[in-house]
């Protein structure tokens, strides 16, 4: 009697010890960029094109430019949190009076329906 209660113990800790309810974590939420550095003129127009993903859904993506001194967010997003991928296009009006010979990053952070954040991707937009 001793054996067969040590043995359904030995059986209820082998399966408890095999049972995960842990579910894997999906990838964090991705941006990719691919245009590289921008060369524009004060007055002009940039045209920024993302494609935002997450495993769970979007949320928003936060978009802000580095002072130098910090970053000020310029807008904030929101997506469809049912969407794992979009294509996002974002312009930019560089003002007439913008200093030439000099730049600014614009950062992009994408936060996904678990509102897990993206690693930031920032783009360099030289003014000459």
């Amino acid at each position: 009697m001793k054996l067969k209660s040590l043995l359904l113990l030995l059986l209820i800790v082998v399966f408890a010890a095999c049972k995960s309810d842990d579910e894997p974590e999906p990838d964090p939420p991705v941006i990719t960029y691919t245009g590289g550095t921008i060369n524009t003129t004060p007055g002009s127009t940039i045209s920024i094109s993302l494609v935002l993903s997450s495993g769970v859904g979007l949320k928003t993506l936060e978009i802000s430019q580095d002072t130098g001194s910090g970053a000020v967010l310029l807008d904030e997003a929101a997506l469809d949190q049912t969407a794992m991928q979009l294509n996002f296009d974002s312009n930019f009006d560089i003002p007439a009076n913008f200093p030439t010979g000099t730049s600014l990053t614009i950062i992009f952070v994408l936060v996904d329906a678990s509102d897990r954040r993206s690693e930031a991707v920032n783009v360099t937009v030289n003014v000459n």
